[in-house]
């Protein structure tokens, strides 16, 4: 696959305002972070040995549980690989002194990852969980529900903040026909991360970012031209909008428009809160060992990674730098995300040009044995979501700065 390198730990960091964090002495020691996504790679630690070698970051200290699963075969262009090499490498990548939780449940199964999360808070040696999972909320039943808001309200009482990926559905119609936000992105007490295409310039400066939605067009080389017409079939973005389960927060009256929270009637929870780097555009880079089915060799790939599984564990690093630079927990942090100052939170508004990116792919993922695929991705994508100037729900308030963030945390916290 002739893929994208990917962005470099210092590159994110710098983008998030993490950086001088960092340069001062908060790397995430001292803290800890759980991550609860599906199975555990045979091959994570290498990898993540691997990827901090690449970057120039200490040896990720990393403690798993879960099931050992074989090896998955090459990756599709899409990144929708194995989670947990997705989530682990993000949240290393801006806090590498941190020590990592990894719950890896035989499954994607929300009775299971809820169990793993339960355990994390049961635990309480955590500072911040970053969850990779979650249902469409028409297809989680009441139990569940149930079952998920008493984990999460204790995880609030005890300072635990809790990080869920909003998903990668866009608005939910190209998947179930009808609107549908995630579940348990969509709790009251945890903060949903949403995804953003971000550009990173040549002093590693955040030069703009544009709320992720994306469709795809092939090129067909028996009509010389795209098929079907630019910029194709949706693919995948961030999914947020309004919640059919919760009603609305108090942290989000008068700061989230009538339009989105009464999309359904009445007052509802709208998601995302925040959003980050998550279209595999621009994705961070990654270090995987994947399976080659052909000669059962194992091959490791350096390559491009997407998804708001990659913006959450993101945000996850980064509120353990923020922890370790206030030297406490953070907790629940919604109620302060939507009291904190625009350039703690940066708003980020409608794209003037939306992003393009045409890309060559081997079409054996392996090599250009069998040929090539040729891929149009169109940015701008995003069905009955907006991106707009303040909150969306796309993007929900904006991109975070740490460096401020953290600041206006301890403010708070006095």
């Amino acid at each position: 696959m002739l893929a994208i390198c990917g962005y470099n730990a210092k590159q994110i960091r710098s983008a998030y305002g993490a950086q001088k964090l960092y340069r001062n002495g908060a790397d995430g020691s001292g803290t800890d972070i759980g991550i609860v996504t599906g199975y555990l790679s045979p091959t994570l630690q290498s990898d993540l040995d691997a990827y901090s070698h690449d970057n120039g970051i200490a040896r990720t200290r990393l403690r798993s549980t879960g099931l050992r699963v074989t090896r998955r075969p090459i990756p599709a262009r899409s990144g929708t690989s194995i989670s947990s090499r997705r989530s682990t490498p993000r949240s290393s990548r801006m806090a590498p002194g941190a020590r990592i939780h990894y719950e890896g449940p035989d499954g994607i199964n929300i009775d299971k990852q809820i169990a793993a999360v339960s355990d994390l808070v049961d635990r309480n040696r955590v500072e911040v969980v970053s969850n990779s999972w979650g249902a469409f909320e028409v297809e989680v039943s009441k139990a569940y529900y149930r079952a998920g808001e008493d984990v999460f309200m204790q995880a609030a009482v005890q300072g635990i903040t809790m990080l869920y990926a909003s998903g990668d559905n866009g608005d939910g119609i190209d998947t179930l026909g009808i609107r549908s936000v995630w579940y348990p992105a969509s709790s009251r007490w945890v903060t949903a991360v949403g995804g953003t295409t971000l550009s990173v310039g040549p002093t590693n400066q955040r030069v703009w970012e544009q709320g992720w939605g994306e469709s795809v067009t092939q090129f067909n080389e028996a009509t010389s031209a795209w098929d079907p017409e630019p910029p194709g079939t949706f693919f995948e973005g961030s999914t947020g909008g309004a919640s059919r389960v919760f009603r609305q927060p108090g942290y989000q009256r008068g700061k989230v428009p009538k339009r989105y929270s009464s999309y359904f009637g009445g007052h509802a929870r709208v998601v995302p809160d925040v959003a980050l780097i998550a279209d595999p555009m621009s994705g961070p880079g990654l270090v995987q060992t994947a399976f080659n089915p052909t000669t059962g060799a194992d091959v490791v790939v350096r390559r491009s990674i997407g998804g708001t599984s990659v913006a959450a564990p993101v945000f996850a690093g980064a509120v353990a730098a923020m922890a370790d630079r206030n030297g406490e927990r953070l907790g629940f942090l919604n109620p302060s995300l939507y009291r904190a100052r625009d350039r703690a939170i940066r708003p980020v508004g409608p794209a003037r040009k939306p992003a393009v990116s045409a890309q060559a792919f081997y079409t054996n993922h392996l090599d250009a044995s069998d040929g090539f695929e040729f891929v149009l991705f169109s940015g701008g994508q995003y069905g009955t979501l907006e991106v707009r100037k303040g909150y969306d729900d796309v993007t929900g308030l904006g991109s975070p700065s740490a460096r401020i963030l953290a600041k206006g945390l301890r403010r708070m916290s006095r």
